[in-house]
């Protein structure tokens, strides 16, 4: 197999730069006035920032967790005295392993902070399930989204069908916070959204090049 020269990546640094800046203003939502909600894997994250919601889909230590063996490793047999099996992704078994342990809702000065609500979409069983165990733990106000796999030729009835639930979302969402929902701030959000969304497939269409630009190794040394 051939080998390649690599090197850190250049934005490494405020790659992590904005990501604590995202972490602290998790943490400082009340202070802001704002909701803390639990749920939406990269799915529709724009939506509860109309109620004044800041999410951070099950857990914000998950990027810590991954950097750490043993607490990585503490999450899984977590689960798995709980009886939940390696069938679920990995991903959800370290966040309500987190939960489980009792740091999950935990800020960085020590207080514990509860969720206000959760919202979560239907892609996939798992991700449902892992919410309604969320809930289970917290017992907090809990809606899913769905979002139904159809074919193309019914992409306009699929359409209509997400539109009503993102809006029944919203009434649910005025009603378990007793916040109005701003239509303005909806629509800030969106654009950036989606830019994300459009910036990340880029970089996984680049990244089916030979040599790759990125790689796990590469991100094994700009960690280190």
């Amino acid at each position: 197999m051939a080998e390649y020269p690599f090197k850190p990546l250049e934005c490494w640094a405020k790659l992590k730069e904005v990501r604590r800046k995202l972490f602290w203003d998790y943490w400082k939502t009340k202070e802001r006035g704002e909701a803390r909600v639990l749920g939406g894997y990269g799915s529709f994250t724009a939506l509860p920032i109309g109620i004044g919601a800041r999410g951070a889909a099950f857990g914000i230590y998950y990027a810590r967790i991954m950097r750490d063996r043993d607490l990585l490793l503490g999450c899984h047999q977590t689960m798995d005295s709980r009886g939940y099996g390696s069938e679920i992704c990995s991903t959800l078994r370290v966040n309500l392993g987190s939960m489980f342990m009792g740091f999950h809702s935990k800020s960085p000065s020590g207080e514990y902070y509860k969720p206000d609500f959760i919202l979560e979409f239907h892609l996939c069983d798992s991700q449902c399930k892992a919410a309604q165990v969320a809930w289970e733990y917290y017992q907090i106000p809990y809606h899913t989204v769905e979002i139904p796999l159809i074919s193309q030729e019914r992409e306009e009835k699929k359409e209509e069908y997400v539109v009503q639930q993102l809006d029944e979302a919203i009434r649910w969402m005025e009603k378990v916070t007793g916040r109005k929902y701003d239509d303005e701030k909806l629509l800030e959000a969106v654009p950036r959204e989606w830019e994300s969304r459009i910036l990340w497939s880029r970089i996984c269409l680049l990244n089916q090049a030979v040599p790759a630009p990125t790689s796990t190794q590469t991100a094994r040394v700009t960690r280190a």
